[in-house]
């Protein structure tokens, strides 16, 4: 993970993060896990659509969405601890 940290006016920063691809490829199995519970397949319970089945009956560009979600939030996460960073509201 790569941060890059700014200095704007007041107390304001702003932050450029870069998330490797072995991130977002080691987010990807816990998102699966994580969205599959929820996951309704007819002939499946939910938890226990195999990937395969369940990438092709939502798609695999769903399952990398919600990696690099995962991915980006654990790196922003990350930089916050890194930086000693006081967050006061929410990034934009």
């Amino acid at each position: 993970m790569k941060v890059l940290k700014q200095k704007r006016d007041g107390y304001k920063v702003s932050l450029s993060i870069e998330v490797s691809i072995e991130e977002v490829q080691a987010a990807v199995e816990p998102a699966y896990k994580r969205i599959s519970k929820h996951a309704k397949v007819q002939g499946f319970r939910p938890g226990k659509v195999p990937r395969d089945v369940f990438e092709k009956h939502y798609g695999k560009e769903y399952l990398m969405q919600e990696a690099v979600n995962d991915a980006v939030n654990k790196a922003y996460q990350d930089a916050i601890s890194e930086l000693d960073l006081k967050i006061v509201d929410y990034p934009k």
